[in-house]
């Protein structure tokens, strides 16, 4: 697996060209699997990288295959599998349903091992060009059958030499003849020229085509090409940016930026990722993300980096909303709408927290439980509406009264459940006396201009680390909040 992922690092500038590319071990074992070829086949690299090519192409197996291939895996010469004899020989399929037509060169790569040599396959999509590239190797063959020709009659000449004047009109015919053919050959040599130039305005009309940011940078931080999505986003003309240090012409530095992905990639050799803040030429406010991605030559060294910038605004607004939302979702799940306190679910989960602290470390933990005086009688008189009214009154005048380190909470629907971390029953019941005095001098004023005032009881009890678990301390709390109802209301009692 080692060998799989060097090969791929070393081959990955392959996967931005339109040609089918593979590389085979000397075992038929495919090292490295391109996108295009991926895109062909429909086969990933993943699901075919370290099988036997003969796995997914059986056929590969005839002589007419194989036989030249060893020559490729022994250092020999490259060798052609052209569109007009075979046809294809990684079979796959047009949308159009036809045959994709394949050129393919095999060369022999030096493997990893600088022993054994890889074979790199080439493949070439010429299903449109066949027919054109049939009739320029027809006239190449007479060219070639006639450039031997000349050779024998050189030849000739040098060994029957005294027959030249008896010769020379003929021959110069034939020579005649020979040099209109050899300007045909070049005829069609300048054919095959231009349409490798064509392939290349092809290949820089796809580079211009991808509409994100895109850019290659030498080992110098030189920017040795960008296509015009990235001259856009960067506010500069194509010339101010071609030949000048990144860092330099962008920045107006005298050095490489700090957290460079550029840099950490020639570094590591591996692609790095990193969004940052951006600032479009217009003062548009953007996120992006950066991607680069190291060029390795033949020795296996990057010489350069590929940049590539994505516009990630919508996504880190996404993000940003969505942890708001869940902070939001997160309070409100915890909260009691009504007052602003816990929730009874909450209190239940920090009450069992603050007893495993409390059983830890070994020290003391008190509760109060606190109930309303007769608010049905309020409910039932006033409405529900000042019922809710009195129980935000007491919540909040609790709140008022209670330390920091204190956990107040909705328990019931008249009852409060109070936490008093690090606390002893007298602390507890001193506290509980002022929260009783507080909520008495507290009067509420109705609509009508009358005031009614509320009290509440109290019920304290202190947790024995020892033996008891929170329904245990809970009930004896409870137990305490009756006794003080029982004994007239409005007054705390502790059960020591």
């Amino acid at each position: 697996m080692n060998e799989i992922y060097k090969a791929e690092k070393r081959f990955a500038v392959l996967d931005h060209i339109p040609m089918g590319i593979c590389v085979l071990r000397k075992d038929s074992v495919v090292l490295f699997w391109n996108k295009c070829i991926e895109d062909w086949t429909g086969i990933q690299r993943k699901n075919i990288s370290g099988t036997e090519i003969f796995a997914h192409f059986p056929h590969l197996r005839d002589p007419k295959y194989s036989l030249r291939l060893k020559d490729v895996f022994e250092g020999g010469p490259p060798t052609v599998f052209s569109s007009q004899l075979h046809k294809c020989i990684i079979p796959s399929y047009k949308p159009d349903k036809r045959l994709r037509l394949q050129h393919t060169i095999v060369t022999p790569v030096p493997a990893f091992n600088e022993k054994d040599f890889y074979a790199l396959f080439t493949m070439e999509d010429v299903t449109e060009l066949t027919n054109s590239i049939q009739e320029y190797r027809v006239m190449r063959d007479h060219a070639l059958e006639e450039i031997k020709e000349r050779s024998r009659v050189a030849e000739e000449l040098k060994k029957h030499q005294y027959y030249l004047e008896e010769l020379v009109d003929a021959r110069t015919s034939n020579l005649t003849a020979a040099n209109e053919r050899l300007q045909k050959e070049i005829v069609e040599r300048n054919k095959v020229e231009e349409h490798l130039r064509k392939n290349e305005r092809f290949l820089s009309m796809i580079f211009d085509s991808i509409r994100d940011p895109f850019c290659i940078i030498e080992r110098n931080y030189t920017i040795v090409r960008a296509n015009e999505a990235y001259v856009q986003m960067r506010g500069k003309l194509l010339e101010d940016l071609i030949g000048k240090r990144c860092y330099e012409v962008l920045q107006n530095r005298g050095a490489q930026c700090d957290d460079c992905v550029v840099e950490k990639t020639f570094i590591s050799g591996d692609p790095c990722v990193k969004d940052k803040p951006f600032s479009l030429s217009g003062g548009f406010e953007t996120w992006v993300e950066i991607y680069t991605y190291p060029i390795f030559n033949e020795e296996d060294r990057i010489t350069h980096v590929i940049e590539y910038t994505r516009d990630v605004t919508e996504r880190k607004r996404a993000e940003k909303e969505k942890q708001y939302l869940i902070k939001e979702l997160e309070y409100l799940s915890r909260t009691d709408s009504l007052t602003g306190l816990l929730n009874r679910r909450a209190l239940i989960e920090r009450f069992n927290h603050e007893i495993s602290r409390a059983k830890r470390y070994d020290s003391e933990l008190s509760i109060i439980f606190c109930d309303i005086d007769r608010l049905k009688e309020v409910n039932d008189t006033c409405g529900h509406n000042t019922g809710d009214k009195v129980i935000q009154a007491v919540s909040e005048t609790m709140e008022g009264v209670l330390r920091n380190a204190d956990v107040a909470g909705r328990y019931g629907g008249d009852e409060f459940l109070v936490i008093l971390p690090e606390t002893p029953l007298d602390g507890a019941e001193n506290l509980a006396e002022r929260i009783r005095s507080a909520v008495e001098k507290v009067e509420l004023r109705l609509e009508n201009g009358h005031t009614i005032g509320m009290s509440i009881s109290l019920g304290i009890a202190k947790l024995d680390t020892s033996k008891e678990d929170i329904d245990m301390v809970t009930k004896r709390a409870d137990a305490a909040l009756y006794t003080s109802k029982r004994e007239g209301r409005n007054r705390v009692y502790v059960i020591r």
